[in-house]
């Protein structure tokens, strides 16, 4: 009977418990074997080629259709109520199957490939999908609950600012929810957090997420990080280190506790002050690739 390699079984795992049938026989399966899986019920087949463990599906089968679905299209993204779900954003979005729609109609900059492979719209993508699809009273409530507490509200401008159609309903409905906020939430156009997130795209990392916030435990308390960038798939993110402004950087003692926490819960956050920025961009920004390359390597050695 075959049995799955290690590397293998940590794929399955990480991607909601689902494998190609290309994935199964290049590890070595036989097809025999994947066909009894698929007989007695330990495998079940949910797109052509693309299998998930059958009790993983019983207990979660929105999560394990979502991951099939990304491993049966590549292209595909989710839609914007399947996005909200996936990234837990509170209110009524309880859909009983994932939906995705070609990566084409959305922006590369507004999609997130997850460490799940799920593909799906940022936070700041989906509450302005979500514009279109609510009642304009039903989405001036909803804003009021998810704005600064799970999409920053800079990213969202960045979102409705480059998806400018203001002959759009939806474009209206979200610009004038913006609009509401308060002075200090409307970001500058040449912020440092804007300008490593343009020069990271313009080198070509797309779909990184600007919203993702990090929890850590420092002793009993939970601490937020906010990193300006992140890459879900390689647990990899950047974040500006304020020198002169907005409060100073954090203390030694403070910053060796917050890189610590960052490592144990498996991320890797690539450091650069906003003076290294202002002096020498070019400089900084391929030390921060640089660095992004090496936890790709590390990530592909392991």
């Amino acid at each position: 009977m075959s049995i799955l390699s290690p590397t293998l079984i940590r794929r399955i795992r990480r991607r909601h418990h689902t494998v190609t049938m290309t994935e199964l026989l290049d590890d070595g399966v036989a097809i025999g074997d994947v066909r009894r899986w698929i007989g007695v019920g330990v495998l079940t087949e949910l797109a052509p080629g693309v299998l998930a463990v059958t009790d993983a599906l019983r207990l979660d089968p929105f999560h394990v259709r979502a991951a099939a679905l990304a491993l049966a299209d590549p292209i595909a993204v989710c839609d914007p109520i399947t996005s909200a779900r996936c990234w837990e954003l509170p209110g009524v979005f309880r859909p009983t199957r994932p939906t995705t729609v070609d990566d084409t109609t959305a922006p590369r900059t507004h999609v997130v490939r997850r460490l799940d492979g799920i593909r799906l719209l940022s936070p700041a993508a989906t509450w302005f999908g979500l514009a279109g699809l609510l009642s304009p009273s039903r989405f001036v409530e909803w804003s009021a609950i998810v704005l600064d507490e799970h999409v920053d509200v800079r990213a969202a401008h960045d979102v409705v600012r480059r998806s400018a159609d203001p002959g759009r309903a939806a474009h209206r409905r979200a610009a004038t929810v913006l609009s509401s906020r308060r002075a200090w939430q409307r970001p500058s156009g040449n912020g440092d957090e804007r300008r490593v997130r343009a020069s990271l795209r313009r080198r070509g990392l797309a779909g990184l997420d600007g919203t993702h916030t990090i929890e850590i435990r420092l002793g009993g308390t939970v601490y937020s990080v906010h990193p300006t960038a992140v890459d879900h798939e390689l647990r990899w993110g950047v974040e500006v280190d304020h020198v002169d402004w907005h409060g100073g950087r954090r203390s030694d003692e403070l910053q060796h506790a917050v890189d610590l926490g960052l490592r144990r819960a498996g991320w890797h956050i690539t450091t650069v002050t906003d003076r290294a920025v202002r002096r020498d961009a070019t400089a900084a920004m391929d030390a921060v690739v640089a660095e992004r390359a090496e936890r790709r390597d590390a990530l592909d050695a392991a």
